[in-house]
This record gives C-alpha cells, structure tokens and sequence, in this order.
C-alpha cells in the first residue's frame, strides 16, 4: 500500500485536502526537520516524510529550530539557510501548501554565553527575531541558568525556554520557574 506522499508523487493527484486532526493547531514553533543538522531526520526523503506528515494534520507552518551546541551540533546561519533552501525547493516542487521559516534551539553553553557577551547576532524566530529558543541541562541546577536568561533580556531578547517538562529540577523546584521569568 503507497503511503499518500507516495500516491500524489505517482499519480499527480494535487488535490489531496488534508485531514484536519488537531482543529485549532496551525503553527509548530520548534521542530527538527532539517536533515543532517541535528537529532532529526538525516536525509531530504526523511524530512519531507515528517513535513507531509504534519502538512496531513492540518498544519500551515513550520518554525524549524536545529540544535546549536558547541562541539556537537555547530550549526551556524549559513548552514541552516543552505538546508532550508533544498527543503524549500523540495515543498514548492512538490506543491505543499505549508510555509517554512527558520530559528534554532540554543544550548546553553559557554560558546552561547560568549555570543551574548560580544553582542552576536543570535538566530531567532525569524518572524519574531527577539525570541530565543534555548535549553539546558534537563537534569543540573546551575546559577547560570539565571545569569545567561538575565543576559539575553538585556541584549533585548525574549528568552522561551524549550521542553519545560523535562527539566526535573525545576519541576521539584516550582519556584525557579518563577526566578527564570522574573530574573
């Protein structure tokens, strides 16, 4: 049986509506799709397999967010532009209706920290630039945490800080969410 990927690309049928599963959910802010940058998808064929997917779902736009981690994933702007471009090519040949920008999902490292210190462009979301998408140590306190959102507010930025769930000691700790908000 053809996947429905499969089925418009040999039968040129373009006029697949997709199914709308999730009524009010147009916009996913934080995905790994670009291949080979990161823990998502390693190949074109993969990534437009999990865009089709969500395009399926009834979703408009994708925000694609690659990790940045030093000595892991160095990703850098031109890197994440270069990527982007195939997949675009790839969206608009294939007649996707589902748009795609750009920002990346920060590690909080010593290289980000440096970033700030010296006033470097940063990748936001790019239609919002001043937000900035980070994460941490889902396991390690560190006063850094504090120091490093207090950093980015003052370089004008709008720190959002990704997967609030898996941060155990925060959850143990409720009031740290309320110190990173208000630091």
């Amino acid at each position: 049986m053809l996947s429905e990927i499969d089925h418009v690309r040999q039968t040129g049928n373009r006029n697949f509506k997709p199914k709308r599963i999730w009524h009010n959910l147009r916009v996913d802010v934080h995905s790994h799709l670009l291949p080979g940058l990161d823990d998502g998808p390693s190949t074109l064929d993969d990534a437009m397999e999990l865009i089709y997917e969500l395009f399926k779902l009834g979703f408009k736009k994708l925000i694609l967010t690659p990790h940045i981690m030093s000595g892991f994933y160095d990703n850098s702007l031109d890197v994440i532009n270069y990527q982007t471009q195939h997949l675009q090519e790839i969206i608009l040949k294939e007649k996707l209706k589902i748009e795609i920008e750009i920002g990346a999902e920060y590690y909080l490292d010593d290289n980000f920290t440096s970033k700030l210190e010296n006033s470097e462009e940063l990748i936001g979301l790019r239609s919002v630039k001043s937000y900035i998408l980070f994460e941490t140590s889902f396991i390690e306190n560190s006063n850094h945490v504090f120091e490093t959102v207090g950093l980015m507010k003052k370089r004008g930025y709008i720190p959002l800080l990704a997967h609030t769930q898996r941060y155990s000691y925060l959850i143990q700790e409720p009031k740290h969410f309320d110190k990173i908000k208000n630091f």
